[in-house]
C-alpha cells in the first residue's frame, strides 16, 4: 500500500499480456483502483501512459475508469495517481475486461 497526502503522486507500473485491438473487442475495459480512506470530498487525478482519464467513478473504497483499448500497450503500461486534496492509501490498481 502507497500512502499519498494532497499533492503527493504515485507511479504504478501495470502490466497488460494481451493486446486488445488485435483480439476481439472487449465489452468493457476499467481501470479499477481500490483505496483505503477514501473519503467523498477527495480529489484525484489519474493518468494512463500519460493521459488524463475521466470521469471518475467512484464506487465506496473502489474507483472505476473506463479506458479505451488503444489506451494499453502490450507489456508495461503506466499509471499515475495525484492527490489534489485529501488523503488516500493506494492497495491495488488492475485493469479488469469484460467480453
Amino acid at each position: 500500500p502507497v500512502q499519498l497526502k494532497t499533492g503527493e503522486r504515485a507511479d504504478v507500473p501495470i502490466t497488460v499480456g494481451e493486446e486488445f485491438i488485435r483480439s476481439s473487442k472487449p465489452k468493457q475495459i476499467m481501470l479499477v483502483i481500490n483505496c483505503a480512506h477514501l473519503a467523498d470530498g477527495d480529489e484525484l487525478a489519474i493518468k494512463l501512459n500519460h493521459r488524463k482519464l475521466s470521469p471518475l467513478l467512484h464506487e465506496g473504497s473502489q474507483i472505476n475508469v473506463p479506458v479505451e483499448a488503444n489506451w494499453l500497450d502490450l507489456g508495461k503500461n503506466q499509471v499515475e495517481v495525484t492527490v489534489a486534496k485529501g488523503e488516500v492509501t493506494l492497495e491495488a490498481i488492475e485493469i479488469e475486461v469484460v467480453y
